[in-house]
């Protein structure tokens, strides 16, 4: 095999990866880069949180880098119209407030809940068309979408002395 033919095959092989794939990587490689250059700026250890924000960045990075999108992609590819996603995409708020009541302690008075449901319900009105009760598939999924993203609403109350560039990072992986 001469090199010329191995070059070839190398350039070959990159052009038919995936060029979502082929982006995702270059933006991993950017935000670690970027990242060790900021790091060794300050002279310190590169990419070393506290033990106590493990947890929550993974759990972070999980709900809000992967199941998010992958539950609006998936809802978005389900659905033959918009509406179902319009409308399911603000229980993200609800989601968010019963979340950070159970794991959070927050208290939620009933004035604030009464304010979400109303501003809910004028969504479902502005939004609502007669064929949304066919996209049940696109509805379930898209309500995925929201409690995953209130849950890493409540992830991120976790994370918030920690600086963004470690949940950038971990969020780009």
């Amino acid at each position: 095999l001469s090199p010329s033919s191995a070059i070839k095959i190398v350039v070959k092989v990159v052009i038919n990866i995936d060029k979502k794939l082929f982006s995702k990587l270059f933006s991993v490689m950017g935000m670690v880069a970027l990242l060790l250059e900021v790091e060794k700026a300050n002279n310190k250890a590169c990419f070393n949180p506290e033990k106590k924000f493990i947890i929550p960045l993974i759990g972070f990075s999980i709900c809000f880098g992967v199941a998010v999108n992958m539950f609006l992609y998936l809802s978005i590819n389900a659905s033959s119209i918009l509406a179902p996603i319009t409308i399911g995409a603000q229980l993200s708020i609800p989601f968010g407030i019963i979340l950070s009541s159970i794991f959070l302690n927050e208290k939620i008075s009933f004035k604030k809940w009464l304010l979400i449901m109303t501003s809910f319900f004028g969504i479902v009105i502005l939004a609502f068309d007669p064929k949304v009760v066919d996209e049940i598939i696109g509805s379930l999924l898209i309500c995925g979408m929201a409690f995953f993203y209130g849950l890493s609403q409540v992830f991120s109350r976790y994370l918030k002395d920690l600086d963004v560039k470690y949940t950038n990072t971990i969020m780009s992986f």
